[in-house]
This record gives structure tokens, C-alpha cells and sequence, in this order.
């Protein structure tokens, strides 16, 4: 997968964290090592779960502020912390004869899926959205900002090939103060209906007036890693739509970014960021969240040959409620398969 300046990706390796109470009940989490992102390794992840779990012995998992505690202790290591977070968060309903639907009241019957298109051209391209497209995704997230006439044919040839999807932009940071205008004007003019993350994080005052000038909704994504974040973006005002990526920020930051962008009445989607099948499935629950009402990227985990559960279907570009709750995850047979090496396509 390729995007923003230069980055590429061609394999998915992933740290499964497990929590086991002292009643037996279990709950695991994929942590996704992305070091150009958050500087997480696998290596790091394994060293620091350690200094982590020496702080949650014989913490009770209903003690969800002592958990954060521990968590906070150590700066940084957002994947990591989020999968422990969520394992916890499993683990506690499971406890009660739950399991992942359990972690959330569903607001919505069913939620639209986004599928992540990576910076390709030709057949490589047409192919990469016939996989999602083949399996119910009708909606897409292009990546962009290498070559801007490029990424206009690009979409172009989408749209010729594919001509009842529609589609939004990641732009990773790649426009400048001075052609941004121009470039989100020309993609809004073929139907992109929001835009993630077109200028740099520090052009504060560029994204404000980006914002203002309406052409179409700008997602937060980059510049909003934890709710600290959230905070400081709401307080300048440079975004409609958060973006939010539980394997970043876990179940409980998670749900408290929710609240904090929708009851600023900012739009919220959330992202399963490269994961596996049971990545989706984290981020799937919140996805039907009440707060959560735009387009869900449920769907990276179509680019894996091996998946570690089976993820519910997506029907007529929709991930529907019903078919998650039937979606159980089982912990012994989860265990089973991860000696499979999950290798992504290109």
C-alpha cells in the first residue's frame, strides 16, 4: 500500500494482546506496529506490554480509572496501550456473558463502509477496488498528493470503471497553504463528498481558513491522536468530521473523543488502520456508536491472504448490526491461527 509523500507497505504484522482474569474469562486485541506513524515496533510493543502488565496485576477490571492509570504511566506507545485498553475492555464483558457487541448500546441498524485506496495507476489500481468493490464496499477513500493531475485521472478512471461508487480524499498532509484551495476545489467538482487531512498539522492557520471556506468537509485525523487533541482542534475550530482509529486510542479514549466531537456537533467516522479482521472487528463495534454518523473504514483487512476471524459481510456497500452480533470471536481458536502469517497484496 502506498501513501502520503512516501510511504509504502507490503506486509502486516500484528501483536495480539490477551487479558486473562483471575475468573478465567479472556479478552485479546490487535495491536498494529506502524513506526513511521507512532514509532512502534513489534519489538517495542512486546518489551513494553511487560512494564505495562506489572502495573495491572491484581488491578479489578472494573477499576477502569486505575487501568487508565497504568496506561498513562508510560508516554506515547499509542498502539499498544489502545490493544491492552481494549483487551481490558473485552476481557470486562466477557466477565458478564458478554462479548464485543456487548462494549456499546447500537445506535444505528446498519453503517456505511469505506475502503482504503492506496496510491496506484492502471490495472493495479482497477484491481485494488474490484477487491472491495467485489465484496459489497461502494464507498472510497483515495489516497492522493504525490502528483495532482495524476490523482485527478486516477479518480477519473475510477469513475469510468466504477461508475456507481462514490468517494473522499487523504491527502496525509501533502497540499501547501497555496495550492490547497485549488486542489480540494478540483476534487470536490468530481464528487469528493470530505477531505482527511489536507495541509500539515502546524499550518494552523491555513487548516482554519481551508475550513472556513466550505468546499467540503475536512476530516481530522493526523492531528488528532488523542483527546487532548481533539480538544485543541475543537478549540481552533479546523475540522467537521473526526476521524478516530481505536487501534490508536482503544475503547475507553475512544468513546470519550466521540462525546467530545459530537457534542461540539462535530461529524465522527471511525478507522480500522491497516488491521486484520480482528481490528475491523474492534473498530466495527464503535462504528455504531450513537455520535458515529459518517462513512466507517471497516475494510483493510480485504488486502490480507489470511484473516484471524471471520469478519460479517458487507451488504450493498453496509456492515449491518445484526450481523455483528452474530459475529463471535472464539478465544481457542483465535489462538489457533495466529502461527498464520496475515501477508498483504501490493
Amino acid at each position: 500500500m502506498h501513501w502520503g509523500q512516501n510511504h509504502v507497505r507490503t506486509e502486516l504484522t500484528s501483536t495480539i494482546i490477551c487479558v486473562r482474569l483471575a475468573s478465567g474469562a479472556t479478552g485479546e486485541a490487535e495491536a498494529v506496529p506502524l513506526p513511521q506513524i507512532y514509532g512502534e515496533t513489534t519489538a517495542s510493543m512486546t518489551a513494553i506490554v511487560e512494564d505495562i502488565a506489572s502495573l495491572l496485576r491484581n488491578v479489578d477490571i472494573l477499576d477502569t480509572r486505575k487501568i487508565a492509570s497504568a496506561l498513562s504511566f508510560f508516554m506515547a506507545n499509542n498502539a499498544v496501550k489502545a490493544g491492552i485498553d481494549m483487551a481490558c475492555a473485552v476481557a470486562r464483558v466477557r466477565a458478564q456473558g458478554g462479548d464485543y457487541p456487548d462494549l456499546i448500546d447500537a445506535a444505528h441498524d446498519k453503517v456505511e463502509v469505506t475502503y482504503i485506496v492506496s496510491i496506484a495507476d492502471g490495472d493495479e489500481l482497477i484491481n485494488d477496488i474490484g477487491l472491495a468493490y467485489n465484496n459489497g464496499v461502494r464507498s472510497f477513500k483515495i489516497k492522493v498528493g504525490r502528483d495532482h493531475r495524476r490523482d485527478l485521472q486516477r479518480i477519473k478512471l475510477i469513475q469510468s470503471t466504477f461508475p456507481d461508487i462514490r468517494f473522499y480524499i487523504d491527502a496525509n498532509e501533502t497540499f501547501t497553504p497555496a495550492d490547497s484551495l485549488e486542489r480540494l476545489r478540483d476534487f470536490a467538482s468530481l464528487g469528493a463528498f470530505m477531505a482527511e487531512e489536507p495541509l500539515p498539522i502546524q499550518n494552523v492557520q491555513a487548516r482554519r481558513d481551508l475550513r472556513a471556506a466550505a468546499i467540503t468537509p475536512i476530516v481530522a485525523d493526523d492531528s488528532v491522536f488523542t483527546a487532548r487533541d481533539v480538544e485543541r482542534e475543537l478549540e481552533i475550530d479546523a475540522f467537521d468530521i473526526l476521524n478516530i482509529k481505536p487501534n490508536r486510542t482503544g475503547f475507553t479514549t475512544s468513546m470519550s473523543m466521540i462525546d467530545l466531537a459530537s457534542g461540539a456537533g462535530k461529524g465522527v467516522t471511525v478507522g480500522s488502520q491497516s488491521s486484520s479482521s480482528l481490528g475491523a472487528l474492534q473498530t466495527a463495534v464503535l462504528a455504531f456508536s450513537a455520535g458515529v454518523n459518517w462513512p466507517c473504514e471497516l475494510s483493510s483487512h480485504f488486502k490480507l491472504y489470511t484473516n484471524l476471524v471471520d469478519f460479517p459481510k458487507v451488504r450493498e456497500g453496509y456492515l449491518h448490526w445484526q450481523d455483528l452480533v452474530d459475529c463471535r470471536v472464539d478465544p481457542s481458536s483465535l489462538m489457533d491461527v495466529l502461527q498464520a502469517e496475515a501477508v498483504m497484496e501490493n
